[in-house]
Parts: C-alpha cells; sequence; structure tokens
C-alpha cells in the first residue's frame, strides 16, 4: 500500500505565526504569514524556494493583527488559488492606532480579501477531504466585534492527514472558545487533535483548560519570541501527554508536551498514513535564516 505524505513547518518569526503544510497529493497550504523582523526571515520566500513553487493552493488568516500578516507583500511571489480570511470593513481596521510602516500590510490584506470574495469550486476547495489526497482542513469561527474582541473573531484550523489532526487557532481566548465548545461537530475535530499549537502565543488570555483536557494533545507548540509577558507553558506540559522530538542541532531525542520557536527553533512535522496506521515524527532546529 502507497503510504500518503504530509510536512507540516511551524516557523520560527520570533513574535507571530506562520506555518507551512506539504499535502499528501503535492498541494500546499500555509496558516497565517508572520515573519521575523530581526533575522528578516521570510516563511513565503523560504517556502517557494524549499518546495520549488510557482502557486499555494491554500491560505488561511486567522485574523489580521500585525504579527499573523508580516509576511503578506511577498504573496505576490506566488499565486494563491483559495483564502479563508475575515471579512472586516477598511475603517475598522485602520479604527486602532497603527504604525505607518503597517499600514501597507493592512492595505494588502483588504485588497486580498476582495479578490476572494466569490465562491470556491469543488476541486479547489480545501474543506473536501479529496483535497490534497487525505490532507484537508476544517475552519471554524464565532460572531465575535472586530473592534471590541479581535482575537476572538479568528478563525479556529484543523488540518487532518489520515488520522493525524493538528490544531490551529489563532489568537481566540476564552469567550471563543466556550462558544466553539457549543458545536458537536467542532468538539468532535477537537477530540481528534494530535498536536495542539497553542492559542496567542501561549499567553494565559488564549488558554482554555476544557479546551486542552477534550484535546488531550500528545504535543503543544508554542509560536513566539522572549516576549515578557504571562505564559501558560506549565498547564499545557501537565495536559499534553507527550511525544518524543528529534532536535537537529544535537542530535538528541527527548520526550516532550511542549516546544516553543522561541526557546527550540522551526518545528518540523512529518506524518506518514498507511490507511489503518497513521505515524508523526516531529524535529525541532535552531537556524540563523
Amino acid at each position: 500500500m502507497q503510504v500518503a505524505n504530509s510536512r507540516i513547518i511551524v516557523w520560527d518569526v520570533g513574535h507571530g505565526s506562520s506555518v507551512s503544510i506539504l499535502a499528501p497529493n503535492g498541494r500546499t497550504g500555509m496558516l497565517d504569514l508572520g515573519a521575523n523582523t530581526e533575522t528578516e526571515f521570510s516563511p513565503i520566500k523560504f517556502t517557494k524556494s524549499m518546495w520549488r513553487l510557482d502557486r499555494l493552493n491554500h491560505l488561511t488568516i486567522s485574523h489580521p493583527h500585525i504579527d499573523h500578516i508580516r509576511d503578506i507583500l511577498n504573496l505576490r511571489l506566488l499565486e494563491l488559488d483559495t483564502l479563508n480570511a475575515l471579512e472586516i470593513p477598511k475603517e475598522q481596521l485602520f479604527a486602532e492606532r497603527i504604525q505607518e510602516k503597517d499600514r501597507d500590510l493592512l492595505n494588502a490584506y483588504v485588497q486580498l480579501k476582495q479578490r476572494f470574495s466569490g465562491p470556491i469550486t469543488a476541486l479547489k476547495d480545501p474543506n473536501n477531504p479529496s483535497w490534497g489526497g487525505q490532507g484537508y482542513f476544517s475552519h471554524y469561527s464565532i460572531k465575535a466585534d472586530w473592534q471590541s474582541e479581535p482575537n476572538n473573531a479568528s478563525i479556529v484550523t484543523f488540518y487532518r492527514s489520515g488520522k493525524f489532526t493538528l490544531l490551529y487557532p489563532g489568537d481566540i481566548e476564552s469567550r471563543g472558545w466556550n462558544e466553539l465548545l457549543k458545536s458537536k461537530e467542532f468538539v468532535n475535530d477537537l477530540k481528534s487533535t494530535a498536536f495542539f499549537i497553542a492559542s496567542h502565543h501561549g499567553r494565559e488570555a488564549g488558554f482554555s483548560k476544557e479546551i486542552v483536557e477534550t484535546a488531550a494533545p500528545q504535543l503543544v507548540i508554542v509560536s513566539d519570541s522572549w516576549f515578557k509577558d504571562t505564559s501558560v507553558t506549565d498547564r499545557y506540559s501537565h495536559l499534553a501527554t507527550g511525544f518524543e522530538v528529534i532536535n537537529d542541532n544535537t542530535g538528541t531525542k527527548e520526550k516532550r508536551s511542549v516546544v516553543s520557536t522561541r526557546a527550540d527553533g522551526r518545528v518540523i512535522i512529518d506524518v506518514s498514513d498507511l490507511g489503518n496506521k497513521t505515524t508523526a515524527n516531529v524535529r525541532v532546529k535552531k537556524t540563523l535564516s
């Protein structure tokens, strides 16, 4: 039987988030567009070069805070097939004080959303189980006012490959989690979660004990810099069951409950599926680029 493989990379972008996904049939996706301002590392540029891409098949932007769209101008380097992003009036996006250098990023977000406002064909639908040849997405969100609670407007994404499921929740907070728990479909997806990317960069505001207990993940991944703020890494660590992680820099293997981009660098997840058995391999790697 042919093995179906997915590769998922959680990039080290400092304070922000960006994930690249290669599905079993070669289709590609990204979750958010963070970039590292200190090293000038661009996940889009690296993904394009690494996988020799001219086209990105799917992009989800959980919400347009700057740390989640800092790489958006580099999207011009790729053709994009489908987009899942929030519809937010321009006057609301620009209502709060923003730095002048960030205006171009928000304008690019508005223009991108306008370009992808039509329906998606079944062939290109990333939520269709046949989309990636056993790799596909599920998306959830609640009604949340952008100006009063933008983090709770986050699109929560599951990526499934065979029997493996990754949860990527953007920056959703307690009220958002509680609303999503009312959905049986969401809870069913949650229960299938193997790896869990911590909401709101591991901040307390994004932590929900009920969510993590229901998911019962093997591994929690925190995407953040050495940002001095409340962290609940220890709470995630107590609730995750643990998974063997290989450190590419040292060659060591260790069972971990939590890994973070700030301490461990990029996180590379390789998933193999034989139909009746799904396995995963996790590596972390510190790099200057």
